[in-house]
């Protein structure tokens, strides 16, 4: 059986969508899991979002129940905002939940 080279490549092509297009649903549904698992309120179309904005999803995820995990009540869009302002220096989600930690702060001594 001969295939010709224009059919190789388009399934090539189509196999190289169809890994993207499964990466890029899978991806958000684990970091979805790891959040509903812990208690964290964070709703599958955020998560999905946040990666269409070209924010790093789990990493804001992963501060995000970190924060829950400290007592401390913040929203994901908090913890976004603070990652948009300190993207630079908050590069473990242990830093941004402090980062995000100080913004409470002075948002409440306004």
């Amino acid at each position: 059986m001969d295939i010709d080279s224009n059919s190789f490549w388009l399934g090539v092509i189509v196999a190289l969508v169809a890994v993207w297009i499964i990466g890029f649903i899978t991806l958000p549904v684990r970091v979805w899991i790891r959040a509903f698992l812990s208690g964290a309120q964070v709703s599958l179309p955020t998560i999905f979002f946040m990666r269409l904005r070209g924010n790093p999803a789990a990493l804001l995820v992963d501060a995000h129940i970190t924060l829950r995990n400290c007592g401390v009540d913040a929203t994901i869009q908090e913890v976004e905002v603070v990652y948009l302002q300190n993207r630079a220096r908050a590069s473990t989600p242990d830093a941004l939940a402090e980062f995000v930690q100080e913004y409470l702060e002075k948002k409440q001594d306004r």
